[in-house]
């Protein structure tokens, strides 16, 4: 009984504790995404400097 409660708990901790590495290894990467268009049909664009 008491083996497989340590086992369990051994598991549980490293299966929490590489969900919560890759949590933080994947705020730190970052994001690359560039959206490109070939055609933007507006009739008003507003631009306001800061």
């Amino acid at each position: 009984m008491m083996m497989t409660t340590n086992r369990f708990l051994t598991i549980c901790s490293a299966v929490l504790t590489l969900a919560f590495a890759v949590t933080v290894i994947m705020i730190f990467i970052p994001e690359v995404k560039t959206t490109t268009f070939e055609q933007i049909d507006v009739q008003r664009i507003n631009i306001r400097e800061p």
